[in-house]
């Protein structure tokens, strides 16, 4: 029913947090290949108040594969002379039994003489490294009259609570974890340490996808808006085209260019903007419309000789003129359709200063 009964002493707080602790992290380990740890009793989460609470521990031990006890040092703490321990060694073997040493100031703790019990086996002796007490693989009991070697699974000692919550989360339950699925620890590490590294592949993997899911909404968010902000600039520019069409018919070309150039004005340096509608709007208005057919024209008179410059007259082109190399301008009047009619004027360089 149970994989294991975890036992501590209810008037110590930090064995208290611990279990609690411990008992989280137990029921909730995975790892691939390995069947999980369904139940861990523990008094706090499992007693009911409605029911006698002396045969529910002895229920819970009978059916428990494993005992594991927290205790403040390997051999004196009186947890072991505990009526849970005795009963539970009738059914089950001391290898079964996981010992945890949990205590908040080691130095005073563990550096004392060896229990007698230690100088007589030779086994469980204590010696100070670093300035905490090294402590054996096994602690020697005597329970019920006789001597029991109990298997360390953990040492999580540390100068504060937290120092030893984040030890117990960093690889003691993994210790009290091994013996319950039957591994070896090395290799529930090795495990356990796979298992992280693919979680963490797959959770990178996921925002990497969420992520890019967001840019490329993102994008298409900002392409509507500015289709939305197109379209409505476009209807803008075609109303205004309107109007200014309507101010052409009218005789008022200046209105018309204003408005035909408005939808420009407003977007400012930031965008270059313009609607086809306002190039044929302002092509009508300033008669510069291009229908895209050439024309050619037969000239009446031509003008031979090299020349740097020719041009027509504005007012309809009834005159024009022609600078040849040597500096002298050429004016003819066009006022003609006959070719001998056509007047000319012939300046030097000194007539033009």
């Amino acid at each position: 029913k149970y994989d294991a009964y975890i036992l501590y002493r209810s008037d110590n707080i930090l064995h208290k947090h611990v279990a609690v602790t411990l008992q989280k992290l137990l029921e909730h380990f995975r790892t691939p290949g390995l069947k999980r740890i369904q139940r861990v009793f523990l008094d706090e989460t499992e007693l009911s108040a409605d029911y006698q609470a002396d045969k529910q521990v002895i229920d819970a031990l009978k059916a428990s594969r494993y005992l594991i006890i927290i205790g403040q040092d390997s051999s004196g703490d009186d947890i072991w002379q505990s009526k849970e321990v005795k009963f539970f060694l009738k059914t089950h073997k001391p290898s079964d039994v996981l010992t945890i040493l949990a205590v908040q100031n080691p130095i005073q703790s563990e550096i004392s003489e060896p229990s007698k019990a230690a100088e007589a086996s030779n086994v469980s002796g204590t010696s100070e490294v670093a300035g905490i007490a090294a402590v054996s693989e096994y602690a020697v009991v005597k329970v019920g009259g006789r001597d029991r070697n109990f298997p360390l699974a953990a040492d999580i000692r540390g100068a504060s609570e937290k120092e030893i919550l984040k030890k117990l989360k960093k690889d003691g339950f993994l210790r009290i974890a091994a013996p319950i699925l039957s591994v070896p620890y090395d290799g529930l590490v090795q495990r356990y340490r796979k298992y992280k590294r693919r979680k963490r592949l797959t959770t990178a993997a996921v925002c990497l996808s969420a992520a890019a899911v967001f840019t490329v909404y993102a994008l298409y968010q900002s392409y509507q808006i500015t289709l939305q902000k197109t379209i409505a600039r476009r209807n803008k520019a075609q109303n205004l085209c309107v109007q200014a069409m309507d101010q052409y018919d009218s005789g008022d070309k200046a209105a018309a260019v204003a408005l035909a150039l408005q939808i420009s004005e407003e977007a400012g340096e930031t965008e270059n903007y313009i609607a086809p509608e306002q190039v044929y709007t302002l092509n009508t208005v300033l008669d510069s419309y291009e229908s895209g057919q050439w024309i050619y024209f037969s000239p009446l008179q031509k003008i031979t000789g090299d020349f740097s410059g020719a041009a027509f007259s504005k007012d309809s082109g009834d005159y024009g003129y022609a600078i040849d190399q040597e500096g002298r301008l050429e004016v003819v009047s066009v006022d003609t359709t006959k070719e001998n009619d056509s007047v000319w004027w012939t300046l030097d360089a000194a007539d033009i200063q």
